[in-house]
């Protein structure tokens, strides 16, 4: 159950949270710390300046959980996959009849020729 102030982490921030525990802790250096994490000192600095401020949810990354920008819907990815198998078998990319495809869904010529290959190899 997802409680409000729930943070998810993968096991790589977990680690990093661990720490930059110790760290603020004085339990380790910040030279220690660049080993163990496999960073450089000033980018420990920089993260423990967040942590601090921030707390944990400063070490997850601003786009976790969003959709990529170059994220193409399903219901589009349906539609190429439909005419790949169907209406357009055996045609390229280029000559199939992207113009049409393009006025039903709004799909840009690199996100339709990404669709189509997919479904072709």
């Amino acid at each position: 159950m997802k409680n409000e102030g729930d943070i998810r982490s993968t096991i790589k921030q977990a680690r990093r949270l661990h720490v930059l525990e110790e760290v603020t802790g004085e339990v380790i250096t910040n030279r220690e710390a660049s080993a163990a994490l496999g960073l450089s000192v000033r980018q420990i600095q920089r993260i423990k300046t967040g942590y601090e401020e921030a707390g944990a949810p400063s070490l997850v990354h601003g786009n976790t959980g969003r959709k990529p920008s170059n994220f193409i819907p399903t219901h589009v990815r349906a539609l190429a996959a439909e005419g790949a198998v169907g209406l357009w078998k055996g045609a390229s990319a280029s000559r199939i009849g992207y113009p049409s495809l393009m006025r039903q869904c709004f799909l840009e010529r690199s996100s339709f020729k990404k669709v189509w290959r997919s479904w072709i190899l």
